[in-house]
């Protein structure tokens, strides 16, 4: 995952999420909008972590392709399993303190205002990863925000 930035309040972040918020609204008028459920498909659970899709849509500029948006909550210390995203990946951390570690050997910390990208890399479908708490006391709480294929869950197991 490459970091593309770091400062929350720094100009055009919000503008940013305003802007994808904005256009999941706007597929929120398509009739094609598929409501989140429980029964959605995320593609990797783990106790201690809880996630909920807020939005999952398909993009109609793209076809075949959609947008799902999830929100992470992790208990203290909790690490998420190794996992990929066949697809491109945006990461923002809410609130919490953590890392994100990669199977190339890359440590990003996490904290507020953190958004990291992640893309498939050259000549492979995917980047695999995981996240962990480093809080003793509070959640790490995120917004993922996932472009993948139809039919395709926005996370994927990785056997270790």
């Amino acid at each position: 995952m490459r970091s593309i930035h770091q400062d929350a309040n720094a100009p055009g972040l919000s503008g940013m999420f305003a802007g994808l918020f904005l256009a999941a609204a706007v597929h929120a008028q398509d009739p094609q909008l598929v409501e989140p459920s429980e029964s959605d498909n995320i593609g990797v659970e783990t106790p201690g972590i809880e996630q909920e899709i807020l939005l999952s849509a398909p993009l109609s500029q793209f076809p075949g392709k959609w947008l799902t948006v999830i929100r992470a909550e992790f208990e203290p210390g909790t690490v998420s399993p190794l996992h990929r995203h066949a697809a491109t990946t945006v990461f923002y951390v809410l609130e919490g303190n953590g890392v994100m570690e990669n199977t190339a050997g890359t440590t990003e910390e996490l904290s507020p205002g953190r958004v990291l990208l992640g893309e498939p890399a050259a000549g492979e479908d995917s980047f695999t990863h995981q996240a962990t708490n480093l809080d003793d006391s509070g959640l790490l709480r995120t917004l993922v925000v996932v472009i993948h294929d139809e039919g395709v869950p926005p996370g994927l197991p990785v056997e270790e």
